[in-house]
């Protein structure tokens, strides 16, 4: 048996394209006196110094061909070689993180980098670089980007669209003009500027931290926009401009046990605050409200980098790094919604996917208020709600009700003398409850304390922060959302004064506590599968994969291919990852076919079974198979769902099908919206989930006005109603409607 030195180039190759190499260095590590020589010599001098069983570091010219056929490459480094440039076939290495190239001779890089989107880290420093092509700064998740040491003398304001990078070095170039598009890198902490000859700026404004640096340029930006040009065409001032931090989602969760009243925004001054049941939307297209042009989002919304004290406003250094996922820029850059938009009637659409984003955020709001808890306890915790809640079965006819409040501030349904009945495939069987709860009748527990009365949980926060990612990037990226779930659990989201996400349990706290976790996402979630004894059927897959749907809905390829990566990325689980695709399936035909007439419930249940037929290869177990008949024959009768309840709980079967049971049924049936959700309530154990998935489905069958109508009071205390409403709309703005 050879020593591994004498193993031959050609057998060496051969052996790390069979095992699939995922880190490569072919770098040359010299000493002192030989990088003398490297910087002053080229390659044909550097071979007279080569050691003849210098095998182990070849002088590398040209960018080697044989790296072509390492597609698992994960770590690049060819740094103190010859190179003279980064050629086409880079664009192979499609798994590339880490791209180490200093100490070259390179002058020039391919446009086909931008190919590399998963790249991470890419170090360019001391090469003989005059410029960089535009296409690199279109790298979606890149962090680290080191030029520094070339001879580079403009830079494009293109690099703003770097919106994950963390660390830039521009140090020691030829650069005159001060590139203040980097002001506008919502993510950028380190900067590194030195010893360039700027000629708008004075090197004492750098020569600091970089904090301090960043603290400027931010403040330069923010007072000389009309002077900042962040586009060859646009102008920031011009209401076609939309800055990366121009939008911010509900970031849920306290930050201490002990409650904090959050600042709430200031009201848009185009629709009344209070509710009012007739002749009035809940929900305000803002494009439909007024017919006059408007940007996507109202004035009040856009944030200033430097605040000037109004709490409405952010600092860049209350930004966290985990809101690269929903900054961007306009949500018109990439092409979703519908494929022929002309089909669709654009009013009624709107209304539905309003109502999936209102459904999943109230029913999450409501859900947590008995979230693991047994029916015991939710009922002796709530004793008052027995008496108030009632789920008897009414005719066809519809009671045209006005409400009142009671002295508790209870809502109370009044019949009014006229009586109306609606179409048979349009008639709800179930009168709206007299009595729900309110959110300021929660319990105060060890468990609830951590968000404040009315607010959501972290399913609705994770669900619109993927969504608002993949409106950023136009596409579903395992790594993004990994990196997501993992800031979300330690950094929360600041701009509401969280330092944590609270809430993930189980696989989801294991995955975000795992540290390779947002370099392997998709092998993390199949080891702590495989260490749950392939059994982690978990509920918390489900509310984000269903609402990453809404943005493809009328692609059915799409919508499968992210459903299943979504799944997988935290739950590896064929059980899982099917119940996530027939609800997929299920929202997005029913968004398909609006058309302003409600389909009955008999053709809702034929169009569950016809999704379910395409997806019932993922439940071959007879145990899982089985549990799925019963769900699918479910009949309109309550008990016979808490039979199948108390046989997925006894049997250890899984919360998934539970959740999936009680989103299919009352998506089949017509109760209203906060009849589902009670019934759930009472139910305790995963109820928030439960009642954020339900509610979504429920949303998608009625719309966003009939889900605020059905819980007035408890729409109207959602306590981020406001920014709800703005996401809506973004999201609304991003499908072309």
């Amino acid at each position: 048996m050879g020593n591994c030195a004498a193993v031959s180039s050609r057998r060496r190759r051969k052996a790390i394209i069979n095992y699939g190499l995922t880190s490569l260095d072919l770098s040359r590590h010299i000493d002192y006196t030989e990088y003398i020589y490297h910087m002053t010599s080229d390659a044909s001098d550097m071979y007279i110094y080569k050691d003849e069983e210098e095998e182990e570091a070849p002088i590398i010219e040209a960018f080697p061909s044989f790296l072509v056929q390492l597609t698992n490459l994960r770590e690049l480094n060819i740094s103190f070689q010859f190179m003279k440039e980064i050629p086409d076939d880079v664009a192979y290495l499609s798994n590339l993180r880490v791209l180490r190239c200093s100490e070259n001779k390179i002058a020039s890089i391919t446009p086909k980098i931008a190919r590399l989107t998963k790249l991470e880290v890419l170090d360019f420093h001391n090469n003989c670089l005059v410029s960089l092509p535009e296409e690199l700064f279109s790298l979606p998740t890149l962090l680290s980007l080191d030029i520094s040491g070339n001879n580079i003398t403009h830079i494009s304001n293109a690099i703003r669209n770097l919106i994950t990078l963390k660390c830039l070095n521009i140090a020691d170039n030829r650069i005159e003009s001060f590139p203040y598009a980097i002001g506008f890198i919502p993510c950028l902490r380190v900067i590194h500027c030195q010893r360039n000859p700027f000629q708008d700026i004075e090197m004492s404004m750098l020569s600091g931290s970089s904090e301090d640096a960043l603290h400027f340029i931010h403040a330069y930006v923010s007072s000389h926009k009309e002077e900042v040009v962040v586009d060859d065409e646009v102008d920031p001032s011009s209401e076609h401009y939309t800055p990366y931090y121009d939008s911010f989602v509900k970031g849920s969760t306290s930050t201490h046990y002990r409650s904090k009243k959050q600042p709430r925004s200031k009201p848009d001054p185009n629709r009344s605050t209070k509710f009012l049941y007739s002749d009035t939307h809940y929900f305000i297209r803002y494009a439909v409200a007024d017919e006059s042009p408007k940007p996507p989002l109202p004035e009040d919304s856009r944030q200033s980098p430097v605040s000037d004290g109004n709490p409405d406003e952010v600092e860049m250094t209350e930004i966290p790094l985990s809101l690269f996922a929903f900054a961007g820029a306009g949500v018109h850059a990439v092409h979703l919604g519908p494929k022929d938009p002309k089909r669709f009637n654009a009013q009624v659409l709107a209304q539905c996917v309003a109502g999936v984003l209102y459904g999943c955020a109230i029913g999450d709001a409501i859900g947590v208020g008995s979230e693991y808890m047994s029916p015991n306890e939710v009922m002796t915790h709530y004793p008052s709600l027995a008496e108030r809640v009632h789920f008897e079965s009414a005719s066809t006819s519809v009671l045209q009700c006005s409400f009142a409040l009671t002295s508790e501030g209870s809502m109370v349904e009044i019949e009014s003398p006229s009586i109306s009945t609606l179409p048979p495939a349009a008639a709800p069987t179930h009168p709206t409850l007299q009595f729900p709860i309110q959110y300021s009748e929660f319990i105060r527990d060890r468990h609830r304390i951590r968000w404040e009365t009315g607010d959501w949980t972290e399913k609705t926060d994770l669900a619109f922060l993927l969504l608002s990612s993949v409106i950023r990037k136009g596409v579903f990226n395992e790594y993004s959302f990994a990196d997501i779930l993992t800031r979300y659990k330690y950094e929360g989201v600041t701009f509401f004064e969280d330092t944590a996400g609270f809430g993930l349990v189980n696989t989801l706290n294991i995955l975000a506590n795992t540290a390779s976790y947002t370099h392997n996402p998709i092998e993390c979630s199949e080891a702590v599968w495989i260490g749950a004894n392939k059994n982690n059927l978990e509920s918390q897959c489900i509310p984000h994969t269903l609402l990453l749907s809404i943005l493809f809905f009328d692609d059915d390829a799409k919508v499968s291919e992210n459903a299943i990566g979504c799944c997988k990325t935290t739950h590896y689980d064929l059980r899982c990852i099917g119940i996530c695709l027939l609800l997929s399936r299920v929202l997005c035909y029913t968004l398909m076919n609006k058309d302003g007439v409600r389909e009955s419930s008999a053709s809702r249940k034929n169009l569950v079974f016809s999704c379910y037929s395409n997806v019932k290869t993922y439940f071959s177990e007879p145990q899982a198979s089985m549990i799925m008949k019963e769900i699918l024959e479910v009949s309109d009768d309550w008990n016979s769902v808490l039979r199948i309840v108390d046989t997925i709980q006894e049997g250890g079967i899984g919360e998934v099908f539970e959740c999936c049971l009680y989103a299919l049924f009352f998506y089949i049936y017509d109760y209203p919206f906060i009849n589902a959700m009670m019934r759930i309530f009472v139910q305790g154990g995963s109820s928030a989930v439960n009642c954020c998935v339900t509610g979504a489905l429920i949303g998608a069958k009625i719309g966003a006005d009939e889900v605020a109508l059905s819980a007035p009071l408890l729409a109207n205390n959602l306590l981020h109603r406001d920014y709800l409403e703005k996401f809506t709309n973004r999201v609304l703005d991003a499908i072309h409607l």
